[in-house]
């Protein structure tokens, strides 16, 4: 993520302990982003694989035209509990 001005991006940051929305212990990749959220990509401890994603709120923010968020609110949060190769688009098996 770039910002206009010459600003480089915020650095990407590891928590090396976390757990993901379904209670599996892995590593955090976050982001701060615009002073008040931080994303968090969730990845499996041992091949990285993806998990899941969260976004909280870093502090008490308010925006003309959206709803305000709160310290440690949960913006968003999900995560991948199943995953595995298909024959083709809309196949199951």
């Amino acid at each position: 993520m770039s910002v206009s001005g010459g600003d480089r991006p915020a650095p990407t940051r590891m928590q090396p302990v976390s757990a993901d929305i379904a209670g599996r212990e892995g590593v955090t990749l976050y982001r701060d982003q615009g002073g008040y959220l931080r994303g968090e990509v969730f990845v499996g401890p041992a091949g990285y694989a993806y998990l899941g994603f969260r976004f909280r709120a870093l502090r008490d923010h308010a925006e003309p035209g959206l709803e305000p968020v709160r310290r440690g609110q949960i913006i968003g949060w999900g995560g991948v509990l199943k995953a595995g190769y298909v024959a083709g688009p809309g196949k199951k098996d």
